[in-house]
């Protein structure tokens, strides 16, 4: 039991943890939950088995940081600079007070997730170019307004971003540019992608079941080995050099009122 106790994260206020960051070394197994944290600078900084559940992060670096295993259910990352994060293994979902984290307005660039539950968190109007996803859980999550483009010149505009192995179920993508970005091995159940670019998107594998998209442009999108159930080609808005396989065939017919007949 003692060693128990002496494993679970304890809990400190304001000062002991500004004390913290100021040594540079790893934090671990800290509380820090409730606290109101602004001005401070988390750049680069590692934090492990730590709980940060309703915190409140506002108008601060976070660019660089490194969480393993974390809690971090209810948390506000407001307008925070976050480029280069990576979350490992981390939980920012209450299944029992269906609550999630917010990121809105945030910058994050190049952030990574492995392996997190981010389920019904915002991550809507954020800065998210080269943003990963891999092995998360992100039902409900709302990326609606989501920016994954970056500009290099006035010519110059790229988009990038990468879902592998995801839960993408109910997840809010509508009028999202996702043009030439990677969604593979992914559960979009019920996504909504209206009005989303998805023009040279690779879903490679994916299940598009279901999915809402109505004025999505689809032109050169690949789908080779995806699920399509219920995708109507005639409510996209293009569909021009889309990659299916022969098995798509039958289905995405039917979609269009044409029945198919074996030879």
């Amino acid at each position: 039991m003692a060693d128990e106790l002496d494993l679970a994260p304890k809990a400190i206020d304001i000062e002991a943890f500004q004390e913290m960051l100021q040594s540079g070394e790893d934090i671990e197994r800290v509380d820090i939950s409730g606290l109101d944290i602004y001005e401070h600078n988390l750049s680069d900084h590692t934090f492990r088995n730590c709980v940060a559940n309703g915190t409140i992060f506002t108008d601060i670096s976070l660019e660089g940081s490194q969480w393993h295993d974390c809690q971090m259910i209810g948390t506000s990352f407001k307008s925070v600079e976050m480029a280069d994060a990576k979350f490992h293994n981390c939980l920012f979902y209450d299944k029992d007070k269906s609550e999630g984290a917010s990121f809105r307005f945030s910058t994050m660039t190049g952030v990574t997730f492995d392996q997190c539950d981010l389920t019904l968190s915002e991550l809507n109007r954020c800065g998210a170019f080269g943003i990963s996803f891999k092995n998360c859980r992100m039902l409900g999550v709302n990326l609606s307004e989501a920016d994954f483009s970056r500009s290099f010149s006035k010519t110059v505009i790229r988009t990038e971003a990468s879902f592998e192995m995801c839960n993408l179920e109910q997840v809010d993508l509508s009028g999202v540019n996702l043009s030439g970005c990677k969604i593979v091995d992914c559960n979009l159940y019920k996504t909504s992608l209206a009005e989303a670019n998805l023009s040279g998107a690779n879903l490679q594998r994916s299940a598009l079941v279901d999915v809402d998209a109505s004025g999505a442009n689809f032109s050169g999108a690949d789908l080779r080995g995806c699920e399509v159930d219920g995708l109507n080609l005639m409510s996209l808005a293009s569909f021009d050099g889309m990659m299916i396989t022969h098995d798509h065939t039958p289905g995405l017919l039917r979609e269009l009122g044409i029945d198919v007949y074996p030879g």
